[in-house]
């Protein structure tokens, strides 16, 4: 498996594909699991203030459903409350279905590349069939994640408060330190679930339980491929923004030139149209990318099904040098 000519494979097929940007908008949009985040956030800007230590996050500060019951009263309390908060919940919801359906569709097409070009309704469609259970494989995903996250971190917690040595930093790392690679295997867990939707034909809870069976088959190889998509992210994603900066620095400085010799109304437009292709050009390439790496992840997938048989420490070598033979 050779991870960069899947990520080349993977860009070249996206650009081929530009019709498919459209979901990948949606998926870029709340990012991978942030989808959960924009319904989170409304409702906690409408709960009361969390109680609690310190060095607790505030997700587990409360009691969910005390917590919406109390959120619940305020609104009512308030019917201009209430209607906003309807409309913010209602909009919310709104992102948060499509970026699931987003990634379902954007799967389904990574799936059918072979089939020849296809409308980008067909894979709507098909995002929309699965997102009942694409919803539910994510939220059970990040249900456990919570969970492990919790019960790791309170443990060490409790270390360190009767060590005598706990402080409100101490705990932010320490769950710090437990989320990240407790979040990583999630993401690589909700992305193998959804493409046995697809893939395997799989049921809910076959999806669930088969993300489970190949990561515990194939963990290093997919802890060691994450690894590589993260680093090409952050190196494509600097590249593109510098070479945005280039392009549109010509146009702000003109701009600014113009504003300072009190030509403000033409300054003025020339600042604003560069500051919204440069809001455009992200929001293109999100677009672009998030296609790249639903693609990426399918390769990937269907890469594990042929064995690796080298040994651990040539597999890391192989993978600083973004390769990985088989024999």
């Amino acid at each position: 498996m050779h991870y960069r000519s899947l990520i080349e494979s993977a860009i070249k097929q996206a650009l081929h594909n530009k019709y498919i940007w459209l979901l990948g908008f949606f998926a870029a949009l709340l990012g991978n699991g942030a989808e959960l985040d924009i319904l989170i956030n409304t409702i906690a800007s409408y709960s009361p203030p969390l109680s609690g230590p310190d060095y607790v996050p505030a997700i587990f500060q409360s009691p969910l459903i005390p917590t919406i019951a109390r959120s619940a009263l305020i609104i009512i309390s308030s019917p201009s409350e209430f209607i906003t908060a309807a409309i913010i919940f209602l909009c919310a919801s709104i992102l948060a279905y499509s970026a699931f359906v987003a990634q379902a569709g954007l799967i389904h097409w990574a799936l059918n590349l072979s089939s020849g070009h296809a409308h980008v309704k067909k894979h709507i469609t098909a995002g929309i069939q699965q997102s009942g259970r694409v919803i539910i494989l994510h939220l059970v995903h990040l249900g456990i994640m919570l969970l492990c996250v919790s019960t790791i971190a309170f443990s060490l917690i409790g270390i360190f408060k009767l060590a005598g040595i706990l402080s409100p930093q101490s705990s932010a790392i320490i769950f710090s330190i437990v989320l990240l690679p407790l979040g990583l295997i999630s993401h690589v867990l909700r992305k193998f679930s959804v493409i046995a939707l697809f893939k395997e034909k799989k049921h809910t809870i076959g999806a669930f339980f088969y993300s489970f069976k190949i990561f515990s088959l194939h963990w290093k190889q997919s802890l060691e491929f994450i690894a590589v998509l993260l680093c090409a992210t952050i190196v494509i994603s600097l590249a593109y923004m510098a070479a945005l900066i280039i392009i549109l620095f010509p146009l702000a400085s003109i701009g600014i030139v113009l504003y300072l010799l009190d030509i403000s109304t033409p300054g003025f437009i020339i600042l604003g149209a560069t500051g919204l292709l440069a809001v455009a050009g992200l929001f293109i390439f999100g677009a672009f990318w998030a296609t790249c790496t639903h693609n990426v992840w399918v390769k990937f997938y269907e890469h594990l099904k042929i064995p690796i048989k080298t040994k651990f420490k040539e597999r890391i070598e192989h993978f600083l040098s973004f390769h990985i033979s088989r024999s």
